[in-house]
């Protein structure tokens, strides 16, 4: 009797060693998959770019002087012909008086010459007066005569200066920057006050892939801050840019921003629309990175990885090489995978929580 104890006692521990040493099952991730398939899509290309004005113009006055009066202020809107600064006209004045006098002046002298030649034409013409003494007083009124127009040009352009002594814009548009302050005294030439037109545009660098994709009149979305507006590409450079090697394109807004959302120099989000594209477009949601972009994708009851790049964006979903039709993406609970993790896979309807 005490033999058979042992006997069943040492079967128990056994078979209870046995079940200790059973692995438990794998668990199996849930998630949600959804079998891919190439879709007609806008295709948009993403890119960065500054806000910039069609036309900045520097205007400056034609002459040194004094700035009596600036009319406007950084970032006013001004109208074609509005006056925006003025110089002191004082000594302007006085130059112009001096001209005008040096014309009169000229003129008086070339009436005497012209009336003197023409009495010493008689003479000659009678045998008065030898030639040489003719040739003389012709040469007189030709002197004369070139002194007035000089003085006549000179009276001119001294009156050009005094109108020009304001400073009128000659677009319509807005006030960039002003220059100088009154009572400062600028020499000719020198900037005073910069000015932009109303076409507002936006210059993007673009790579070489995607330069060939655009065109003269390819439309765009444009967006600065939370302010949305619609363009045209209106040039596109043909040479890239030394350092980053882009090109360069601008896009002339259709749909113009307020003057308040508009500032020279802002950061703006550009997105060039260049038509339907078929391709594989996943959510970018179901995207992952840890340097390289990849997804996951159930192989059975297996999490699979692979790799994709990234092409243009339509909304909620991206462009992607690295998938192939037919294969059944995981859209959600693929954050804690890993490569061959067992997973339970529940399919979504193409788009469905999208």
């Amino acid at each position: 009797m005490r033999r058979l104890s042992i006997v069943f006692t040492t079967s128990a521990l056994v078979m209870t060693t046995a079940c200790f040493n059973e692995e438990p099952p794998e668990p199996a991730h849930p998630v949600q998959v959804m079998e891919i398939a190439p879709q007609d899509r806008e295709v948009r290309l993403p890119y960065i770019g500054t806000t910039g004005s069609e036309a900045i113009k520097k205007y400056a006055f034609k002459m040194p002087g004094k700035v009596e009066k600036i009319f406007i202020q950084k970032g006013d809107r001004i109208a074609q012909g509005q006056a925006l600064a003025k110089l002191d006209e004082r000594d302007i004045n006085l130059a112009v008086e001096a001209s005008e006098i040096g014309a009169k002046q000229a003129r008086s002298a070339l009436n005497e010459a012209a009336a003197l030649l023409q009495k010493m034409r008689a003479l000659r013409k009678a045998g008065a007066i030898s030639q040489v003494d003719f040739d003389k007083v012709k040469l007189q009124f030709e002197t004369a005569k070139a002194m007035n127009a000089q003085a006549a040009l000179g009276a001119k352009s001294q009156s050009n200066n005094r109108e020009g002594a304001t400073m009128t814009s000659e677009v319509n548009g807005y006030v960039v920057d002003v220059l100088v302050k009154e009572g400062e005294v600028v020499a000719a030439g020198y900037p005073v006050i910069v000015v932009r037109n109303e076409v507002q545009v936006v210059n993007a660098g673009v790579s070489q892939r995607d330069i060939k994709r655009l065109m003269i009149g390819t439309k765009a979305k444009v967006r600065v801050d939370e302010a949305q507006g619609e363009g045209t590409v209106t040039n596109i450079s043909q040479v890239p840019d030394k350092l980053s090697r882009t090109y360069n394109v601008e896009v002339s807004l259709t749909g113009p921003l307020s003057e308040k959302e508009f500032y020279i120099g802002s950061i703006a989000k550009v997105e060039f629309d260049v038509g339907l594209a078929e391709a594989i477009w996943v959510p970018i949601r179901a995207l992952l990175t840890d340097g390289m972009d990849y997804v996951f994708v159930a192989d059975g009851d297996r999490a699979v990885r692979k790799n994709v790049l990234l092409g243009s964006v339509d909304g909620d979903h991206v462009q992607v090489d690295g998938l192939k039709n037919g294969d059944r993406l995981v859209t959600a609970g693929m954050k804690n995978l890993k490569e061959g993790y067992k997973v339970a896979p529940r399919a979504v309807l193409l788009g469905e929580g999208s």
